[in-house]
């Protein structure tokens, strides 16, 4: 399909550790999400921390060698990512993520974009 772009599966980008987790409300979720941000040492909706979730990324990001790269992943942990990388509130990044979303992400600048609208914010987030 894209035969000089070779896609790779890496499992440092899967999604923050749910583990079992009950199904929930979207307001019980979105407040799970706030408070994994709030503590974000503490694994609170599932396995893992959304701290250490951002760390694997991080990893993963940090063994590409051919840049520019598309990446794909999700919510939670981009968000984790993201916060840690240019000092932003992790639940403020989430609540204004799209579905779906394109953010230009320069690690080494500690720089982040989205394509059709400047990003970071300050102060509030728009969705």
């Amino acid at each position: 399909m894209f035969p000089k772009h070779p896609i790779q599966i890496d499992e440092d980008l899967r999604e923050q550790g749910l583990g079992s987790v009950p199904l929930l409300s979207p307001e019980t979720f979105e407040q799970m999400v706030k408070k994994c941000f709030d503590q974000p040492s503490t694994p609170i909706l599932g396995i893992e921390s959304a701290e250490a979730s951002a760390q694997r990324m991080q990893r993963a990001i940090g063994r590409l060698r051919v840049l520019p790269v598309g990446v794909i992943s999700h919510g939670r942990i981009i968000s984790a990512y993201v916060s840690g990388l240019v000092g932003l509130d992790g639940f403020a990044v989430w609540r204004s993520l799209r579905m779906p979303d394109v953010l230009l992400v320069n690690p080494t600048a500690r720089e982040v974009k989205r394509i059709d609208s400047p990003f970071p914010y300050k102060g509030k987030l728009p969705r």
